[in-house]
């Protein structure tokens, strides 16, 4: 993908801005598209949809530093999706049924942000609207500190310049019986959250 999306990006969230403004602006810009996972993962989908998972939105929100001349790299973590989300008694049932009964498999990304000569936890998962409902959206976020990563990492993988690649072949190798669970987990994730954003 050209560079002339980014730019248009950029112009549109965050005009006029100094680079350490846009620096947060367009961490902000990327945290507050709706979570929701489909599938894609393509940066330039994830913004003309209006939704994306932490793949998609870690990729667009790396490209948008790289542009503004941040070193950066997205981090992948195996995790277990089930012990990331708020305790709630208002889950479908047989979403409830999943997180109690099974160990959701997945690989979470976010980025790494290199500043001052460390590298910062920078994790745009969860939009602003998921705040009231328990999640641990990253608000206040100024460019020079770590953010609360949304899940918990079990283990990480070595970097790689194929995100998308990597994230392809994990998920073959999982069992059938944990992609189909998990595939189920996340498809009655978004439908839910989608339900929450539009009663809030």
């Amino acid at each position: 993908m050209h560079n002339s999306f980014y730019k248009q990006l950029l112009n549109e969230w965050c005009p006029n801005s100094s680079t350490e403004e846009a620096l947060v602006c367009v961490f902000e810009a990327v945290r507050d598209i709706p979570y929701g996972s489909t599938g894609e993962r393509d940066p330039e989908k994830i913004v003309t949809e209006n939704l994306g998972s932490c793949s998609g939105k870690h990729l667009l929100l790396s490209k948008l530093l790289d542009l503004l001349g941040f070193e950066n790299k997205i981090v992948t973590c195996f995790h277990h999706f089930n012990e990331a989300l708020p305790a709630r008694n208002d889950y479908p049932d047989r979403f409830k049924q999943i997180i109690r009964d099974h160990n959701v498999i997945d690989f979470h990304h976010f980025v790494n942000l290199k500043r001052g000569g460390r590298w910062l936890n920078i994790d745009a998962t969860w939009d602003c609207h998921l705040h009231n409902f328990g999640f641990p959206v990253n608000f206040g976020w100024q460019g020079y500190t770590d953010t609360t990563v949304a899940v918990k990492p079990i283990r990480f993988y070595p970097e790689t310049d194929d995100l998308i690649e990597l994230k392809i072949k994990l998920l073959n190798e999982l069992p059938q019986h944990d992609k189909e669970i998990r595939a189920e987990f996340l498809s009655l994730l978004t439908e839910w959250l989608k339900e929450i954003r539009s009663k809030a």
